[in-house]
């Protein structure tokens, strides 16, 4: 369960990613940190390449298990992990032919950490407000 809901994080983190920059392109004061959002969405999918095969196999289980077609797509060489499973601290699974894998570890957190402190750093902290609350 941990593993999925990791799994889930991730994408999400991704989707936020693209959101910020996406609402900073339509605030003109923040049009010069869109360079270093895109830049820590670069790094994102560097260092999460498998991000979207993740998370569709997450959420989309049943269809990859029972959908015979994407049964058959779906498995390595000697027919093992067809869909997700734990194997030591990685979870693991197979997308066409290829191995997939999440590495449950503090690496993660600290390259999703560091993207964050990225994002945060592209705007101009001199048009930031806080708002008391």
């Amino acid at each position: 369960m941990a593993a999925t809901y990791a799994v889930l994080m991730i994408y999400n983190f991704r989707d936020a990613l693209h959101a910020v920059r996406d609402s900073a392109r339509r605030v003109g004061a923040f049009g010069a940190a869109i360079k270093g959002i895109q830049e820590s969405i670069d790094e994102f999918e560097a260092e999460f390449p498998d991000c979207k095969a993740l998370r569709d196999n997450v959420s989309h289980f049943v269809d990859k298990v029972y959908n015979a077609t994407k049964r058959s797509k779906n498995r390595s060489a000697d027919e093992a992990h067809v869909h997700g499973s734990i194997i030591g601290n990685e979870y693991v699974f197979f997308h066409e032919g290829r191995r997939i894998s999440l590495t449950m570890d503090d690496v993660a957190p600290n390259k999703l950490c560091r993207i964050k402190r990225r994002v945060y750093a592209a705007f101009p902290q001199e048009k930031m407000r806080v708002f008391p609350g």
